[in-house]
């Protein structure tokens, strides 16, 4: 077995270029090896953000090192779509120990790359760093057209609350445990290798207007409902639960109070939350179905004190903490 020490920093690199690849636009002048990418705009205002993750957390016993660059790639990603970015580039920061398998790091980039083609993005640099313990961060920088970004904070009374995504299967397995979810097809399929839906990107820009509040769903529903009920100090009431996995309904035994506990812990689902405002909820809907997203006005923001409520009672969640786990 051949391990990174073996290679040297500019031999792992060079493994990581080999499969990943590298890709100038036309104009562009900087590339690999540069410790500097210049990038031409696409549109008047740039997204970006950046996430990191200890590899071990993100592995599941389902998870593959392919599937981790994957997950980390489509974590960043999501962000800059749930700001109507379109995302366009990548870098890529790992720290690895001396000893970490060479076939292991193969992997990864596997999955990284197979991400990068799904979201027709690239990767344009990076970092390479020895560590104790293997890491990932990851930058993803879009552009968007829109004039102003929806934030966490804008949520107003009389807004829709529209929610993205199907949930139930990372809830399920922060409930009944990794062992119990992978035992269901369901929760190992729908968990393996989370999605970002790129067209929100679309709809999310050309309809900003009416997007008061917008926030992608990775550490939970209920954690990210509740953010942005305490960012925009309103108070959400949900009158149904979200998409939810279908086979929620035998598991919680046709209990909705389950399906929707169960829907509202998790993370990793990469669907987004929008607060719209009633004016453009038709026009938001019309482009939501054009492309086919999943998704279903859940609730509204009424007058009242922040905290996320099902009809009359406040909603308690799980969710993921990098440093708490689930809770």
């Amino acid at each position: 077995m051949t391990i990174l020490a073996e290679l040297g920093e500019r031999n792992v690199i060079e493994e990581i270029v080999k499969t990943v690849g590298t890709r100038v636009s036309t104009g562009e002048v900087l590339s690999y090896p540069d410790d500097a990418k210049d990038l031409l705009p696409k549109a008047p205002r740039l997204i970006v953000n950046v996430d990191g993750y200890g590899i071990d957390r993100l592995r599941l016993p389902w998870r593959d090192s392919s599937d981790i660059g994957w997950c980390a790639i489509t974590g960043s990603v999501s962000d800059v779509i749930a700001k109507g970015g379109f995302p366009d580039a990548v870098l890529i920061a790992l720290g690895l120990p001396p000893g970490y398998p060479l076939e292991e790091l193969r992997k990864l980039a596997e999955g990284v790359k197979d991400a990068i083609d799904y979201y027709a993005i690239r990767l344009v640099g990076g970092d390479t760093n020895s560590s104790s313990e293997p890491w990932i961060a990851v930058t993803a920088i879009g552009f968007t057209p829109a004039k102003k970004p929806p934030t966490r904070k804008g949520l107003r009374v009389n807004d829709y609350i529209v929610v993205t995504g199907i949930y139930g299967a990372m809830g399920f397995a922060a409930i009944k445990g990794i062992e119990e979810a992978g035992r269901r097809h369901w929760v190992v399929e729908r968990t393996k290798r989370p999605v970002a839906i790129k067209e929100l990107s679309v709809v999310i820009s050309s309809n900003y207007r009416w997007i008061t509040a917008s926030m992608d769903v990775s550490d939970g529903l209920g954690y990210t409902l509740q953010t942005l009920s305490i960012e925009s100090d309103a108070r959400i009431l949900l009158t149904q639960p979200p998409l939810y996995e279908p086979s929620l309904i035998d598991e919680c035994q046709g209990s909705m109070e389950c399906v929707v506990k169960t829907a509202m812990s998790g993370g990793e689902e990469y669907g987004v939350v929008l607060g719209i405002r009633p004016e453009g909820l038709n026009n938001v809907v019309k482009d939501l179905e054009y492309y086919n997203i999943p998704f279903r006005v859940v609730g509204r923001v009424v007058d009242g004190e922040p905290g996320v409520f099902y009809g009359d009672k406040p909603l308690e969640f799980a969710s993921w903490d990098q440093f708490k786990g689930w809770g």
